[in-house]
């Protein structure tokens, strides 16, 4: 990690000799990504979680054979694993 933030810095002392506009939009850039990134999940993470909930339904939230369901069913895991995608529990 040492090496990458020495590297960093080299890389920003070099922009700043040969172009300090562009050291600017460097250091501008970052900052518009984070917020606008943080916007994007804040609304797409409702997509997210019904796409995983239409697969889990699709591929069948309990095993097809009779003893992988017993085995989910003994170690009370269709709930769990239900609560993870956000679906409801059967």
């Amino acid at each position: 990690m040492a090496v990458a933030i020495v590297q960093a810095l080299l890389t920003l002392i070099a922009m700043t000799i040969v172009s300090p506009l562009a050291t600017l939009a460097s250091l501008v850039s970052p900052a518009i990504l984070f917020f606008s990134t943080r916007y994007y999940l804040h609304y797409a993470t409702p997509g997210y979680r019904r796409e995983r909930m239409s697969y889990a339904h699709y591929v069948g939230l309990a095993p097809k054979r009779p003893k992988a369901r017993a085995t989910v069913d003994a170690h009370t895991a269709r709930k769990r694993r239900a609560s993870r995608i956000g679906g409801q529990h059967s």
